[in-house]
């Protein structure tokens, strides 16, 4: 007898019946999802985060900013998905140097951005001014005291197709696990989404001893900058003994996450790479420094 895959067995659940049958019949065609669609065949999902660039596009240390970045990204034909964790601009530029940083990053090929705190302090007008014209594709929670509308300005989480897979990404910024739990089970069986992914800070409890003994849907949060985790990627395990990671990147564009996940034929993750970067022309012996300094930052239980 051929053994269900992932989504077969799914769809045949109970459990996804009586979602249907609870959830409002036009979920499907909800405009506050973000809908994407990648044009690649290859079977290796590849995503890059970034998060906590300041408006900086040069740095004088060779090492990050934004054109480094790009050289680097536009240099390689390949497909990706580009997440943003917040903080893109520097609320000390102009809005036009801001919104000239955006666009740029757009070019760039940066698909979805949650807001940080430099969005989030700008004046409403500002922000959606900024927004809307640089074309940004923002996920976030409850952003109308920021002056941005749900289904036109910003979404409450994405649905990315990748050839035959899906890809699910989430806002955590403002939500609880509970919260980002219950739509990753939604985006599971709902959407079959086969990878989920956190975009932003870590959960509203950010305690990480508390984090580790709870049960998470989301496989691979892409944290803020600002979070206090060392650069770079971090495997922990739920209550469960299920795996999940946590990647924060460097601030101004230093520290690039890059990673390729790849699916067996029941669309199960089988395999993850991590291929993280430091764009720039800054010496290796000066790559180096930065993450040892970087990595010495404490990782705090409370």
């Amino acid at each position: 007898m051929k053994k269900k895959t992932r989504r077969e067995f799914l769809r045949s659940s109970s459990i996804v019946a009586s979602l249907a049958a609870f959830s409002s019949s036009k979920l499907f065609n909800d405009k506050t999802i973000l809908y994407l669609k990648t044009n690649t065949s290859d079977t290796k999902i590849s995503l890059i985060h970034s998060g906590g660039l300041n408006g900086a596009r040069h740095n004088p240390d060779q090492l990050g900013g934004l054109e480094a970045i790009q050289a680097q990204l536009l240099s390689s034909p390949s497909s990706r998905i580009f997440l943003d964790s917040g903080n893109l601009i520097n609320p000390d530029q102009s809005i036009g140097d801001n919104l000239e940083f955006l666009n740029q990053m757009v070019k760039s090929g940066l698909n979805i951005a949650t807001l940080g705190m430099n969005e989030s302090n700008l004046p409403t007008k500002d922000l959606a001014y900024l927004v809307e014209n640089s074309g940004l594709k923002i996920l976030g929670n409850s952003l109308e005291k920021q002056g941005l509308v749900l289904g036109k300005t910003y979404f409450s989480r994405a649905v990315v197709q990748w050839g035959k897979y899906k890809i699910g990404v989430l806002p955590t910024r403002n939500a609880t696990l509970s919260d980002i739990n219950r739509r990753g089970l939604e985006l599971k069986l709902l959407f079959q989404c086969d990878l989920v992914i956190g975009l932003g800070p870590l959960p509203q409890e950010g305690n990480l001893t508390l984090l580790q003994r709870r049960h998470h849907e989301v496989y691979h949060y892409f944290v803020d900058a600002n979070d206090q985790l060392p650069v770079g990627t971090h495997v922990f395990k739920s209550t469960k003994g299920i795996e999940f990671w946590m990647s924060k990147p460097g601030n101004q564009g230093k520290y690039l996450g890059a990673f390729e996940y790849t699916l067996n034929s029941a669309y199960q993750l089988r395999h993850f790479a991590n291929l993280s970067f430091m764009p720039g022309e800054a010496s290796w012996n000066k790559k180096m420094a930065f993450l040892a300094q970087s990595s010495q930052l404490s990782n705090p239980q409370s």
